[in-house]
């Protein structure tokens, strides 16, 4: 048996690798982590385009996204003080936040074969909150719907 290092997919770190010299030798496909995806989306899209569907993961994750940006972009000004300078910048980024909230809930009802329609029942005190767990929780659809195809397992942005 032979040894030789390459560079590791996921982390970058050497690994060791035997080559055996018997051709029947067993193929262990990636980890899915380093499998490419056909069916990405990058992040314009995903937070400002209402086509197209996005399974429970990027769901939660673009929501992080969302969140951690309002209080990175709004908690300076917070801090300082300023309330004529924060509501200056609050007022477009909340329009903007709002948008993006809106788009990947619209895409996440497409996953689960449900019309945008429904973001209505967000408004709603209480219920709303509800409704955006069960919309976040709720298992998608595995085969193509009108909204497109399923998207892949996974956080699945470029």
């Amino acid at each position: 048996m032979s040894k030789k290092v390459v560079q590791g997919a996921l982390f970058h770190r050497p690994l060791e690798v035997t080559s055996s010299p018997s051709p029947s030798a067993e193929v262990i496909p990636p980890p899915i982590a380093c499998r490419p995806v056909d069916s990405q989306i990058n992040w314009i899209q995903l937070l400002f385009s209402f086509k197209g569907r996005i399974n429970r993961c990027t769901f939660w994750n673009a929501w992080g996204l969302i969140i951690l940006s309002i209080f990175v972009i709004l908690g300076p000004f917070v801090a300082i003080g300023n309330e004529i300078l924060y509501f200056s910048i609050a007022i477009p980024f909340c329009l903007i936040w709002y948008y993006a909230k809106m788009a990947v809930c619209v895409k996440r009802l497409h996953d689960i074969n449900m019309s945008a329609w429904n973001l209505i029942i967000l408004h709603i005190p209480l219920i709303g909150i509800f409704f955006w767990i069960v919309i976040g929780s709720a298992k998608g659809n595995s085969e193509p719907n009108k909204f497109g195809t399923p998207p892949p397992k996974g956080f699945t942005t470029q």
